[in-house]
């Protein structure tokens, strides 16, 4: 993301523009505008959801924060053996 004195944006223009084009683009020659069935989307049948709210943070148990943990502990180990590999190769 870049931003200038000269053109300033926010994500969210973006992601409105982007969905603009995307739709216009996804329209048949009738007009008509499919949703992610193939179905012609009525306004009228979309249901909109804009309410967050905080539910908590950190692991619900032990076993959640063991599970995390021991992925984190694999992941740093097969990079590290993907960078002794590339030092080998090289």
């Amino acid at each position: 993301m870049t931003k200038s004195r000269a053109y300033s944006t926010t994500m969210g223009a973006l992601r409105g523009a982007r969905r603009r084009f995307a739709r216009s683009r996804a329209a048949g020659e009738d007009g008509v505008i499919p949703d992610a069935w193939g179905r012609p989307e009525d306004d009228d049948l979309v249901e909109k959801r804009a309410r967050w709210f905080y539910l908590g943070w950190g692991y619900r148990s032990q076993g959640e924060a063991w599970i995390a943990a021991t992925a984190a502990a694999r992941a740093r180990e097969q990079r590290e053996l993907a960078r002794e590999e590339l030092g080998r190769a090289a």
